[in-house]
């Protein structure tokens, strides 16, 4: 099956990377696992094992590699 290129369409490009970082919830203070998928000017996006509430307040701490 031959994949079609479709143009990027996000304003900043993105990059992987893998530093460990942990997720901690501020009204609990527990540590929630996470592992990191790739990084931008605009964001980062990362995957969790469990979900978390809407409007939770977390502190992130990133380490670099």
């Amino acid at each position: 099956m031959t994949r079609i290129a479709t143009p990027e369409r996000r304003k900043f490009a993105r990059r992987t990377f893998a530093p460990r970082f942990a997720i901690n919830l501020l009204r609990d203070h527990t540590q929630v696992p996470a592992a990191s998928v790739n990084f931008s000017e605009g964001g980062l996006c990362f995957r969790l094992r469990q979900a978390l509430e809407v409007r939770s307040f977390v502190r992130l701490r990133l380490t670099p590699e």
